[in-house]
């Protein structure tokens, strides 16, 4: 028998009680999984945050899946085509019905799935889900043919409209039934299509999920848990003990040592590590403020004396080695530069200097204060390092380390004004992270940028091998205007034990049940 107690798990200060967890019978198929954060499933409000998508993917369905290779997968479209360069047509996998025995339904009595559930849902996102806003505009017309044709007719060619991250691969679709708008947003009932069922969620605690036995494909996993563990430490402890079967984002000084113990590392994109500013909030609405504390970081320095060289790459920008068409560090490499005499310039250029000789920069009285805020992770080490370079400088810098959720929203509540910035890696990250069309969303810069929106509108709609361009002159602005200071690529440190069978790393959603795999444990 095993015992999910968690007991090894004391040590990183963590209570079995408290997370829940309970012994399985041998026979029950329960996967369990680990993240730093559990705050909304609300399906148009998951934000981009991994641990929201990892619970909300099992719950609901989308028209289509993200396969391995990138290209789109049919799940409630089993099939589509283009009518001409605005039209498509998605048609609707028959049979399919939404989940039962919850406030809609009793056991035995749900509906099928229908276009007109698919139009209501598409326009539900387009209205209030952040990270699909910029690419739901562009559907001026969506609507139901018949009861299992959906058409949606574009102003623009739109040739990403299925296959990358942040489109129709990440809408869940739910039924009307679940939706009540309300003057501040909608709150939707975690009733989907999906594979698996909402048992018990605790907002920063666990979510519990039992397989539908109603899907169209039969379920291998019998329960799916996701608990909320902050610290990375424990996250390892709890992988090795057996206690948790997928281990996100390890951290980098754990990896090595993961692989020489035989977890298989699974996953082909990893994640920019960088450092963020609010360019709204004083005194980093100054480029020259900006451009002189990027000067005063020796990264390369930092970096290297803590992470191993085997699992980073040096960072020019948001977009990584896996982006095979936005990469470009010899565009960018040139914007980033170590050098004490130019950064202590720039900051005089904006008023601040030693002016009463105490070692400190001041203006107006006011010593040069900065506060870094991240949470906990490899990145800490780093931060640590360069806020001591800063320091011996003339600013008091330190590190701010809060937990994730805080951390997460106070980004996007506009209350910190430099930062960890590690989101969006994919290959249309820089759209979220940039466009003044996310500001209060995913763009926690605050940039407003119109040179910036157009490249990325443009970028927006073309396919990955003809949006390249766009895309690297976008990142070259945010760059030359010192939006983010970078730092490294963290290369994927996701882990599976070989008992996981099936399983791939999310691109967006985590899929354990889809057309490619059903994820299943043999033990």
């Amino acid at each position: 028998m095993k015992k999910l107690s968690l007991a090894a798990l004391l040590v990183a200060g963590l209570l079995v009680s408290l997370l829940g967890i309970t012994a399985l019978a041998e026979d029950r198929q329960v996967f369990v999984m680990s993240q730093m954060m559990l705050d909304n499933i609300n399906p148009t409000l998951l934000m981009g945050r991994p641990g929201n998508m990892q619970v909300a993917s099992q719950i609901y369905d989308s028209l289509v899946i993200r396969r391995e290779d990138t290209t789109a997968g049919p799940e409630i479209a089993e099939s589509w085509e283009r009518a001409d360069d605005l039209t498509w047509i998605f048609h609707i996998r028959e049979g399919m019905t939404w989940q039962d025995g919850n406030e809609i339904w009793a056991e035995g009595e749900a509906r099928t799935v229908t276009a007109h559930d698919v139009v209501f849902s598409l326009e539900l996102h387009k209205k209030y889900s952040p990270p699909l806003m910029g690419t739901l505009s562009h559907c001026v017309e969506i609507v139901a043919l018949d009861d299992y044709t959906v058409q949606i007719t574009t102003d623009t060619p739109m040739n990403r409209l299925i296959e990358g991250i942040q489109v129709l691969n990440m809408a869940c679709i739910f039924p009307p039934e679940a939706a009540t708008e309300h003057e501040n947003g909608v709150d939707i009932l975690p009733i989907g299509s999906g594979p698996f069922e909402l048992q018990e969620y605790v907002p920063g605690s666990k979510a519990v999920l039992t397989k539908n036995e109603d899907y169209w494909i039969p379920v291998k996993l019998d329960e799916v848990q996701q608990i909320v563990m902050n610290d990375p430490n424990a996250r390892v402890i709890a992988f090795e003990a057996g206690e948790v079967d997928f281990l996100l984002q390890a951290p980098t000084q754990e990896a090595l040592r993961l692989l020489d113990l035989g977890f298989i590392r699974v996953g082909t994109s990893g994640a920019p590590y960088n450092i963020g500013f609010n360019v709204t909030a004083a005194p980093f609405d100054d480029y020259r403020v900006r451009e002189g504390i990027s000067l005063l970081m020796d990264v390369d320095t930092a970096y290297n004396a803590i992470l191993p060289a085997e699992l980073t790459v040096r960072s020019y920008g948001q977009q990584g080695p896996w982006n095979a068409f936005n990469y470009d560090p010899e565009g960018l490499k040139d914007f980033d530069r170590y050098d004490v005499d130019e950064g202590l310039s720039m900051l005089a250029d904006a008023g601040w200097t030693d002016s009463d000789g105490d070692g400190w920069l001041d203006k107006d009285g006011e010593k040069l204060e900065i506060n870094i805020k991240t949470w906990g992770g490899d990145q800490v080490a780093v931060l640590t390092v360069l806020v001591t370079q800063l320091q011996q400088a003339g600013i008091d810098a330190k590190v701010l380390q809060v937990e994730v959720a805080a951390y997460a929203q106070d980004l996007v509540a506009g209350n910190s004004d430099i930062f960890f910035d590690y989101m969006y890696g994919s290959d249309t990250g820089l759209y979220a992270l940039y466009h003044s069309s996310k500001i209060g969303a995913s763009n926690v810069h605050f940039v407003n940028d119109p040179v910036i929106d157009t490249l990325l509108d443009q970028a927006n709609l073309l396919s990955p091998a003809a949006s390249g361009d766009y895309w690297k002159a976008a990142a070259r602005i945010a760059a030359a205007n010192r939006y983010f200071i970078p730092m490294w690529y963290s290369l994927p440190t996701n882990f599976i034990p070989e008992y996981v069978k099936e399983f791939a790393s999310p691109q967006g959603f985590l899929e354990l049940v889809n057309v490619e795999r059903n994820v299943y444990l043999e033990r």
